[in-house]
């Protein structure tokens, strides 16, 4: 079946070959960028020539190598790495081995074709040489993704891949440090260059209010201009002339200016006009320094050419985050390119749209696509490509790729940002991955934030449909006013799909939600005063900050149907100031998807966002055509394993995650998602209940822990094969007790801002703890390891501050029980303490009060054993790993037992048991596994609630279970050594 003078193999690789071609408009234009089964490919000579070599003229070149047996094609895809081509003498830091079905051994050339170009399955794995540094003792490396087995696909997926993954990150990011280096030196030696007085009016010319510096912002523009019009060059646009590369002198500033005004008189102004501006001046100022710079900036774009990166680094997203210097006050965190691809798989879907409106080159005539804090444009750089990519899958050819760009950089792409170069480097970037067609007046703009009009940057679209463009109005064209150009229009209802990574900035703790350049004081709170008019009436708690304002925006500006796509910290679902947002999600959209990665793992370098040092959340949904008219929806959470870093490999996680969720059925179900044969991740759905609760399985690593959480929180042990009621129903805690006031109310420690009824003092020993208004107000987790505990403070009235009947009113609610607020799981032993004699909380406890001594001792049970410790687990902020947080509302929401129906039998033997243990001294609550005081704990609730038989056989699963989880065990070393003792170190992801 194979044809005359050929293997099953070769007619297998020139049919993918000739599948391949057919995915991508350059590659059906020119397929000689796929070659198959060519000798003399490679520098080296190899004796067996590549299967199939992807050495198109816009990536780094991919080797290809396909087999029947999955070993010999790994093991031919390894010996690939570190070749070069015979073209251009370029280096294959990437192959792919194809895993063949069997199928495909009885099948001719053309019948091949036909099954793989309609959709037929193929298995591939990506391998990768990594640069010197990354190996064994600081040599070269190598990975495989997936670990095990092979990814499920078609051949449309493997030609996503291919491009997306043919150069390491690790080569991207050394290349991209490289590049910011040498901005950051051309910099530094303009600035010394011009004379002091000058340099204001080079940071005026910068338009003032950006993260960055004025001559870091120069170097960007000038950077990105000259990428750009090499970009042109190679795309064929006529009469563009070529950056001089080879030239031995420097460019002189007004010959480089000139080159530049020639594009943008065509077109392209937004790339190109504001980096003539500066240009002129700055040569103006001093010629020779600034031709110098010239020259090293043309250096840094023939390095990013040689490396084939030009059309896929993008300055705003690789080097923009490393250079700016204010974000993090500003709390503008830019996405990373690995989580703008995931969040765009998970977002826009091929289902969206028929398949004649994919292939439609005028899809972004109608259809629109928004970033309403857009940074430097990564999320809508990733949106955009997954429209082109369904256009192109769709049957598009390259005039209707065209069409298709042009029609989105005029009006269907929409971005706005506050931070002018950020909206600059959107507008150059996305016009950068089109063809080289021009294109008229952009819905990219700069908008307002404090002057006159106290304005709140995007959030103003909270009221009104069009935003004044500050570019336009700089370059002299009319600002508009809504019905003409110079204005960003958003209409209520008009965008099909919006991706948004929205400031996380919040008024807290002396912190601003306008930390912004350029704004004082007095504009940053009347900014504020602005904010907090605007959000009246939406559903939004603005102590959960602007990222809260923003997803109520989306739900204002999306249309029945369409989609969003956020970028969240991971405090949205969970903390009590985000319910009333997440009750609107809930009743208000559909196909809920949120995402994480397991404790403590997504940050740094792998962080879905730069340098926010928080872990965060991805967010997926469809706006309800019916309104919040139905039935809440259900939330499907997702915990990936390890943290999300690679672009190419998280559109594999993307599809990964669709096919868990396509077969996870309703709530309380769960599926595992898979890349080959490893499990990167855990899909559970849940009913949230629609009234803003804590989305609790979120988070969590294993999924039957997740459902078991879930069902405790809801009145049940239910584990493995156990299910039984807990006995007596569910209700909030603030339905059973009386919680106390915050430690704001109670008072401050000595040297503290004074508010409160109480001044407090750490007491000095055991005798200084006895007496008069002490308080529980600090948690020491060397010294609370008893479920009795001594008071950590003592109260006196502070001068001139506080009144005695606020003494008085503090006094009266004392209790003996607290709960913990900010319990580490790593090193806290109780998340509930009893004291001998009433006294008042504090910072870190709250008081539960109850009249009925034994509830009281019956609650100190059940909060330090295990269900009661996984309940608040679930439903506490899990933002850090090994701690959980609760505020006073959210603590008074907490589900628990209804102890104050245990009949007196019951009270009895939980009050007994109670003076049984109170002596005992517990571990840690992450090594509870191990410990015997807590396991009698646990023993002395299983009898206090009455559960039947074989509960401690599954509530002994699950807390092992939770133990090794990474959220709760924080990475601590004495709790993994105790994991890995009771054989669970790879199951805590040790």
């Amino acid at each position: 079946m194979a044809g005359t003078g050929r293997t099953v193999e070769e007619t297998f690789n020139l049919a993918l070959g000739e599948a391949l071609r057919r995915t991508a408009a350059r590659w059906r234009e020119t397929p000689a960028f796929v070659r198959v089964e060519e000798t003399a490919s490679l520098a080296s000579g190899a004796a067996k020539r590549p299967d199939i070599l992807v050495l198109d003229d816009i990536s780094p070149p991919v080797a290809v190598e396909c087999s029947f047996d999955g070993a010999d094609a790994d093991r031919d895809a390894v010996a690939r790495l570190g070749e070069s081509t015979t073209a251009g003498g370029l280096r294959i830091s990437t192959a792919v081995a194809v895993f063949v079905p069997e199928r495909y051994r009885r099948m001719d050339f053309a019948a091949i074709q036909a099954a793989l170009s309609g959709g037929g399955p193929i298995g591939y794995a990506l391998h990768q040489r990594l640069p010197p540094g990354h190996g064994p003792e600081g040599a070269e490396g190598r990975r495989r993704w997936p670990g095990d087995g092979f990814l499920d696909g078609t051949v449309r997926d493997l030609a996503a891949l291919l491009p997306a993954a043919a150069l390491p990150k690790e080569e991207i990011e050394e290349l991209s440090e490289e590049i910011a280096l040498l901005v950051k030196g051309a910099a530094s030696g303009l600035r010394l260059a011009l004379p002091a007085a000058l340099r204001e009016e080079i940071a005026e010319l910068m338009h003032q209010r950006t993260p960055l510096g004025s001559f870091h912002t120069a170097m960007i523009l000038w950077l990105n201009a000259l990428l750009i019009q090499t970009r042109l060059v190679a795309q064929g646009v006529p009469d563009i002339p070529p950056v001089p590369f080879m030239a031995r002198a420097s460019p002189a500033p007004s010959q480089q200016a000139e080159a530049w005004r020639a594009i943008l008189d065509r077109n392209w102004r937004s790339v190109f006009e504001p980096a003539v501006g500066v240009l002129e001046r700055a040569g103006s100022l001093n010629s020779g320094a600034t031709s110098q710079v010239l020259r090293q900036l043309i250096g840094a774009v023939e390095r990013i050419e040689v490396s084939r990166l030009g059309p896929h680094i993008d300055v705003g997203a690789e080097l923009f985050p490393k250079l700016s210097e204010d974000r993090k006050e500003a709390a503008a965190f830019y996405t990373q390119p690995a989580a703008a691809e995931l969040l765009a798989g998970l977002a826009i879907r091929r289902g969206d749209l028929a398949e004649e409106e994919w292939r439609d080159g005028a899809l972004f005539r109608r259809r629109r696509l928004a970033d309403l804090a857009c940074g430097t444009g990564t999320l809508l750089r990733a949106g955009y490509r997954r429209v082109a990519a369904f256009h192109e899958q769709a049957g598009g050819g390259r005039d209707s790729a065209r069409e298709l760009h042009r029609g989105a950089m005029e009006s269907g792409l929409v971005g706005t940002d506050i931070s002018p170069i950020a909206a600059h480097l959107t507008a150059a970037s996305l016009a950068a991955i089109g063809h080289g067609e021009p294109y008229g007046d952009t819905q990219i703009g700069w908008i307002d934030v404090g002057g006159a009009n106290d304005a709140v940057g995007s959030l103003e679209y909270l009221e009104k449909s069009s935003l004044a463009d500050l570019f336009a109005e700089v370059a002299g064209r009319s600002a508009g006013n809504g019905d003409g150009n110079g204005s960003v229009h958003v209409p209520d209802a008009s965008l099909d799909w919006a991706l948004m990574n929205p400031p996380y900035s919040r008024t807290r703790g002396g912190q601003s939600a306008f930390d912004v350049a350029g704004l004082s004081e007095a504009e940053r709170k009347a900014c504020q005063r602005r904010w907090g008019r605007l959000a009246r009436g939406e559903p939004v708690n603005n102590k959960a900050g602007m990222a809260a304002s923003f997803l109520a925006l989306a739900r204002k500006k999306v249309r029945p149907g369409g989609r969003i796509g956020f970028v969240l910290p991971l405090t949205a679902a969970f903390a009590e100031s985000w319910a009333v947002t997440r009750r609107m999600v809930e009743r208000e959209f559909e196909d809920i998807v949120a995402v994480a990665v397991a404790g403590g793992r997504a940050l740094g370098r792998d962080a879905l966002s730069a340098d926010t040092g928080m872990e965060e959340m991805l967010l997926a949904a469809t706006r309800r055509a019916g309104g919040n008219g139905g039935a809440p929806a259900p939330v499907r959470c997702v915990m990936l394993r390890e943290p999300l870093a690679r672009p190419g490999e998280a559109g594999e996680v993307a599809r990964a995650i669709d096919r868990a969720l396509d077969g996870i059925g309703g709530p309380g179900a769960a599926r595992p998602v898979r890349a080959g044969r490893s499990e990167i991740g855990t899909a559970v759905a849940f009913d949230a209940g629609g009234e803003g609760g804590p989305w609790g399985p979120l988070g969590v690593t294993h999924a039957d822990l997740a459902l078991a959480a879930d069902a405790l929180a809801r009145g049940r042990l239910e584990f493995e094969h156990f299910s039984a009621p807990l006995g007596v129903p569910m209700a909030a805690i603030g339905e059973v007790f009386e919680v106390g006031p915050t430690h704001d109310r109670i008072g401050h420690p000595v040297g503290g801002d004074g508010r409160g009824a109480f001044e407090f003092h750490p007491v000095a020993g055991p005798l200084d703890a006895i007496g008069s208004d002490r308080a529980l107000w600090r948690a020491d987790a060397a010294a609370q390891r008893r479920l009795v505990v001594p008071p950590t403070h003592k109260g006196s009235a502070p001068v001139h501050v506080g009144s005695d009947a606020a003494r008085a009113a503090m006094r009266a609610r004392r209790g003996t029980l607290f709960h913990a607020r900010n319990m580490r799981w790593t090193s806290q032993a109780l998340l509930a303490a009893t004291t001998e004699t009433p006294v008042m909380g504090g910072r870190a406890w709250t008081a539960l009060v109850h009249p009925d001594a034994r509830v009281l001792r019956a609650f100190a049970l059940w909060a330090n054993a295990t269900p009661g410790m996984a309940v608040h687990w679930t439903r506490g902020q899990r933002t850090h790993s090994g701690r959980s947080t609760a505020q006073i509302d959210a603590l008074k929401r907490t589900p628990c037992p209804r102890l104050d129906r245990l009949d007196d039998a019951a009270l009895d033997r939980a009050a007994a048991d109670f003076e049984a243990l109170a002596a005992r001294d517990l571990r840690p609550a992450c090594q509870a596994h191990a410990d015997e005081a807590r396991i009698a704990i646990d023993e002395a609730v299983l009898r206090m609630l009455g559960l039947p038989e074989g509960a401690g056989a599954a509530l002994s699963r699950l807390r092992l279970l939770w133990c090794a989880e990474p959220s709760v065990h924080g990475a601590n070393r004495a709790a993994l050594r105790l994991l890995r003792e009771a054989g669970m170190g790879a199951a805590s992801g040790e």
